[in-house]
């Protein structure tokens, strides 16, 4: 019993046709962008109600959780930077650079947390309820003086608001040096989680990094054929006839993606705000500080994730240029034995469309193999189209 794929391979040419097959997987290269945006603006410090001298996002944790009605998943990643800590990721190739980007405001939803324990330990969570963050700091006023906390849990809109937009990017290289920031994190099929700790002076606002390599888990389209051809013309300069011609036929199979695949951005934050009013001593410990701590897209009262469109149809789909031309009144895309003449690229269209005005110039044109016969027609009435299949 002939399969299918048997059947699509079956040809009148002289040689079969080859096959070349569209890799699953693609690289993409994600830049989140981290920035604290001013609640209020004042003419000094001490009239700003955040982001004052010494306030600091001091733990992140960003959660990329895809879609999963759609068929994607992650496969590996690198490890990733951020304007703190930097390794060498070498190069990476991909179609798109992503960037996410988290503005820290007083007017976004969010679930905030303010602690006055003497020590205190500020955790972030994975999904399982581990904390995988943990901040500890004791209040020994005794002494130089430790960071004063207080204050009471409660729910307000101070937090983070997220968007996400994308760079067209080919291919990038970071080469990258190593800091002292603490950097974890978590890969599955389906999520992905990165987790920040800052140390002292350090703000985790600014860019964070990682690429990922991402599987399409569908099938494949029903394949193209594309179109090699060589020795138009004979050593006299004169065009071959076209049943002379050598031609090459190849059968893409590439990844049958329709719609965008996407995945939902959320993130945590502990934030680190000086309390007006509060001396401004050197080291931070004799600060009198607020931590809060805020979340965004995991509880539906405050706040819901951001959709992130991650492919589309076009990462993966190729493109190849076809010839056409006005026929009976209407356009045209020319064929060969009854397919569809693709050609990798825009140059090859351009030579085959020489060809046929060479060879309509000799006594005898024969398009016999060619629908519709392009007999007649003028270089100026052929047109060469870019197709994304």
């Amino acid at each position: 019993m002939e399969t299918g794929l048997a059947k699509k391979l079956t040809s009148t040419e002289t040689s079969a046709p080859k096959v070349k097959m569209f890799p699953l997987s693609i690289n993409k290269s994600i830049v989140f962008s981290v920035d604290r945006k001013w609640a209020s603006e004042g003419s000094t410090n001490e009239k700003r109600v955040f982001n004052r001298i010494g306030d600091r996002l001091t733990n992140l944790e960003i959660s990329l959780t895809l879609d999963g009605t759609h068929p994607i998943e992650f496969n590996s990643w690198d490890k990733f930077v951020s304007d703190w800590v930097t390794v060498d990721l070498g190069k990476v190739t991909s179609s798109q650079q992503w960037s996410a980007t988290a503005n820290i405001s007083a007017t976004a939803g969010s679930k905030k947390t303010d602690s006055d324990k003497n020590t205190i330990t500020n955790a972030i969570a994975t999904k399982t309820g581990k904390a995988d963050i943990n901040q500890t700091e004791n209040n020994n006023s005794s002494g130089t003086g430790a960071e004063n906390v207080n204050g009471n849990e409660f729910s307000s809109s101070i937090g983070p608001s997220a968007n996400l937009n994308f760079i067209d990017k080919y291919e990038s290289s970071l080469n990258l040096l190593m800091s002292r920031m603490k950097f974890s994190g978590t890969l599955g099929r389906r999520d992905m989680v990165l987790r920040q700790e800052g140390g002292f002076g350090i703000d985790l606002s600014g860019n964070t990094s990682v690429s990922v390599e991402l599987n399409y888990t569908g099938g494949y389209a029903s394949p193209i054929y594309v179109f090699k051809v060589q020795d138009y013309y004979n050593a006299a300069g004169n065009p071959n006839l076209l049943s002379a011609l050598k031609k090459e036929i190849i059968l893409w199979y590439f990844p049958d993606i329709k719609n965008t695949l996407s995945g939902f951005l959320r993130f945590k934050y502990l934030y680190r705000h000086v309390k007006p009013g509060s001396p401004k001593h050197i080291p931070e410990a004799r600060q009198s500080v607020l931590y809060k701590y805020g979340e965004v897209g995991y509880d539906p009262k405050y706040s819901s994730p951001q959709l992130v469109e991650l492919i589309r149809p076009e990462d993966f789909k190729p493109i190849t240029y076809r010839i056409r031309f006005l026929h009976t009144g209407n356009m045209v895309e020319l064929q060969w034995n009854n397919k569809i003449i693709n050609f990798e690229k825009a140059e090859e269209a351009a030579a085959f469309i020489e060809y046929l005005i060479s060879l309509g110039s000799t006594a005898a044109p024969n398009y016999s193999s060619l629908t519709p016969s392009p007999s007649g027609v003028n270089l100026k009435d052929f047109q060469i189209i870019k197709i994304q299949n």
